[in-house]
């Protein structure tokens, strides 16, 4: 036999739920010998009175005990335990990240294949087109940064003009002596950057570039010629 739960409390720190059930105490065993033999055949037949009957009797309290922790166990820790497996199958990073970041590039001189999920460390990404020539002027001033600082930072520039292929992107880093990953965009992970970041994106002329920092975050960089300075100013502040 139970008492009736008294408080039902939260942890604030975490979403387990948990109910603290207190007794009344059980009367003193004097209580008892003070009443007569026919006063406690009543008690008996009283509820509250039979509660504190079967506190006092040693036999009886084991069951008591018994039963209120294992219904408990089944009230309480069946559901936080079902919350518990739920709130383990948290989607992996990979599964919140946009399809952008996921989809799979061809390197047009190595032919390697690449996502940008993949990559550790900085990854500056730029968006061009080959008949661009402020795209160039972004990337000699990228080729300048690398140079200078010698910092660990991958860059890659993503041609989204759908009238460039790779044939004509490889005839330009063979011709300017670039040295990181060139690819092509296809049609879906531009409309994805453009779903990210707005049209301006899928815009060579503005020179867009995004930082995307090592725990997989990112942001757009404003707009315009960033130099060498700037971009080491942009990759310190990170994302």
């Amino acid at each position: 036999m139970t008492g009736e739960p008294s408080a039902v409390a939260e942890d604030p720190s975490t979403e387990t739920r948990y109910r603290a059930v207190t007794f009344g105490s059980a009367p003193r065993e004097s209580t008892m010998s003070r009443l007569s033999r026919r006063s406690a055949l009543v008690a008996v037949a009283s509820p509250g009175i039979a509660l504190a009957g079967c506190l006092d009797d040693g036999e009886g309290a084991a069951p008591a005990d018994d039963d209120g922790p294992g219904e408990g166990g089944e009230t309480d820790d069946g559901p936080d335990a079902e919350d518990g497996g739920e709130s383990g199958d948290e989607p992996t990073p990979a599964e919140e990240l946009p399809d952008w970041m996921t989809t799979e590039l061809e390197d047009v001189t190595t032919e390697e294949t690449f996502e940008f999920a993949e990559f550790d460390g900085h990854v500056l990404l730029e968006t061009f087109a080959v008949w661009c020539p402020d795209c160039l002027e972004q990337q000699r001033a990228s080729q300048r940064y690398q140079a200078e600082t010698g910092r660990d930072v991958t860059s890659v520039a993503l041609n989204v003009d759908p009238n460039e292929d790779a044939d004509v992107v490889r005839e330009h880093v063979d011709e300017h002596g670039f040295d990181w990953h060139f690819a092509v965009a296809p049609g879906d992970l531009t409309r994805s950057l453009v779903d990210e970041f707005g049209d301006s994106i899928a815009h060579p002329p503005a020179s867009p570039m995004v930082l995307i920092c090592p725990d997989g975050s990112f942001r757009r960089l404003d707009d315009g010629h960033n130099d060498a300075e700037t971009l080491e100013t942009e990759i310190a502040a990170g994302c």
